[in-house]
């Protein structure tokens, strides 16, 4: 004997013969509108249990804040900077200041090493970014005035950017030198019959 709900279709009934229908009467477009449905229908638990909501995405900022941001941030230096900084700020579920503090020393730091290393060849072994807010530069020699020119400047610019430097430090090989010997090995590798692609890199502890 059928129960109320059964004769009703109950809610369970009905999403039952809705599938059935989309799954094998709707052909591709069911099977499509299928995925829709289940999407739809389990929504992501959040710890409570309940339905988890995405954070509010930043405002979408005009040319004059876009502006008056470049003119405040030193290490900011274009407005794509800034539309790529408010993206990980979305991404990240952070503030648009926090992205600035974490992030936008990067490219900074980055110009500036490669400033030094045009004035000074060869002086830098290497560097890198070890974390959020640390880096580093390793000097094969003594750090000439305008290097240390350059990195007093970052610094001021970015106090919250911890740098460490290394003087008399054995270059075993330039970081010129090992980026001429991968670009070699690479084409060099290419020539080769039989290979399509391939990725050359090389590990700069190694050369420290």
């Amino acid at each position: 004997m059928m129960t109320e709900n059964e004769r009703r279709g109950s809610p369970k009934n009905r999403w039952t013969r809705w599938y059935m229908w989309l799954a094998y009467g709707g052909g591709i477009l069911g099977v499509t509108a299928v995925v829709v449905v289940i999407v739809a229908m389990v929504p992501a638990p959040g710890n409570n249990g309940k339905t988890a909501v995405s954070h509010q995405k930043l405002a979408i900022l005009t040319p004059d804040e876009v502006a008056a941001l470049i003119r405040q941030h030193a290490s900011i230096n274009s407005p794509a900077e800034v539309n790529d900084l408010q993206f990980i700020a979305n991404q990240d579920g952070i503030t648009l200041d926090e992205s600035i503090m974490r992030f936008a020393w990067r490219d900074d730091f980055s110009r500036m090493v490669t400033a030094i290393e045009k004035e000074n060849p060869d002086s830098v072994v290497d560097a890198g970014k070890t974390g959020r807010l640390s880096a580093w530069i390793n000097f094969s020699g003594s750090i000439s005035g305008n290097a240390r020119e350059a990195i007093d400047k970052f610094k001021s610019e970015n106090p919250h950017v911890e740098v460490s430097l290394q003087t008399g430090k054995d270059p075993g090989f330039t970081r010129r030198e090992a980026d001429e010997a991968v670009i070699g090995a690479h084409f060099a590798v290419m020539a080769e019959d039989g290979v399509q692609d391939s990725v050359t890199y090389y590990d700069s502890d190694a050369i420290e």
